[in-house]
């Protein structure tokens, strides 16, 4: 059940997932803009159904219930300090053996897999450019 409750953007797991409208969920990550903490124009629909304006405009706070729930599916955070990625418990040993302690999105790696990571960059590229209608530019 690993990938029903992945983010249907970036395919990981993350506790701060955010429900729209619609009933769909994507993480609070793929769905703001870090700085401004506001909604990414990619995102004015669903990426799912493409149902409009389902998400909050800004970045709402995660209910604990909602962390709660992902931790219970199996979601954990790695305890290194500059770290925090988000993973699969069945992950987490082979992140822990490869974690220096840096995020993976610093170094541009986002999936605990050095074998997936490719994969993940292809299929969240080409979701975002089929957002776009094909262009490069994501914002």
């Amino acid at each position: 059940y690993d990938t029903v409750f992945n983010c249907p953007v970036c395919l990981s797991p993350k506790q701060g997932m955010v429900f729209g409208l619609c009933q769909h969920f994507v993480c609070a990550d793929c769905l703001y803009d870090a700085a401004e903490l506001s909604l990414l124009k990619p995102f004015s629909s669903c990426p799912i159904c493409k149902a409009k304006n389902v998400f909050p405009e800004e970045r709402p706070d995660i209910p604990d219930t909602t962390r709660q729930l992902m931790e219970i599916l199996g979601v954990v955070k790695c305890g290194r300090k500059l770290c925090g990625e988000e993973m699969w418990t069945w992950e987490k040993e082979q992140h822990d053996s490869a974690c220096h302690g840096i995020s993976r999105r610093a170094t541009g790696r986002r999936d605990a897999s050095p074998s997936s990571s490719r994969k993940v960059d292809t299929r969240t590229t080409k979701r975002l450019r089929s957002m776009n209608n094909g262009s490069n530019k994501v914002n």
